[in-house]
């Protein structure tokens, strides 16, 4: 895989945005269950889950 910089089109890319529509609805979806099951969630349990999470990407990196 090249860095971003070694491709030819370097700066200027082009996409299909039909190809991305879907994942776009989807990452909105996503989002959206996501805040919502945030807001049903206690103060000290989103302290946990930050904890959880930044751990997590620390030990995967």
């Amino acid at each position: 895989m090249k860095w971003i910089w070694e491709r030819p089109d370097w700066p200027n890319f082009t996409f299909d945005v039909a190809a991305f529509t879907h994942l776009e609805r989807e990452f909105h979806r996503n989002t959206g269950l996501i805040l919502g099951s945030f807001s049903g969630m206690s103060s000290d349990d989103m302290d946990e889950l930050r904890v959880t999470l930044l751990s997590n990407e620390a030990l995967d990196t």
